[in-house]
């Protein structure tokens, strides 16, 4: 009977050592995801959404733009420089 003692008790041994190392393995993995979020929060990532909704205003603003440049070349002016350079000649004339 005494040979059943010595195989419960490496029984139990060998358990605890089991629950042991799957407890250091859940907190490692607990404390390693903590510190890969955490610097996570500190690279400002953009979420996917936000990208989406800044890029549709961008696709809209170019087509404003590009429209407000159509205008100004229906009145002869090319670029706004070209406006800029035509009123200081007027200017200069007076």
């Amino acid at each position: 009977m005494g040979g059943n003692k010595i195989f419960q008790d490496i029984s139990k041994f060998a358990n605890t050592a089991a629950e042991t190392a799957s407890n250091i393995t859940k907190d490692a993995v607990s404390i390693s995801k903590s510190y890969i979020e955490s610097i996570i929060k500190e690279m400002d990532f953009v979420k996917s959404e936000e990208l989406e909704v800044a890029m549709h205003l961008i696709e809209k603003q170019a087509g404003e733009i590009n429209a407000l440049k159509d205008l100004l070349a229906k009145h002869g002016i090319k670029d706004l420089d070209d406006k800029k350079d035509a009123k200081d000649q007027n200017a200069n004339n007076i």
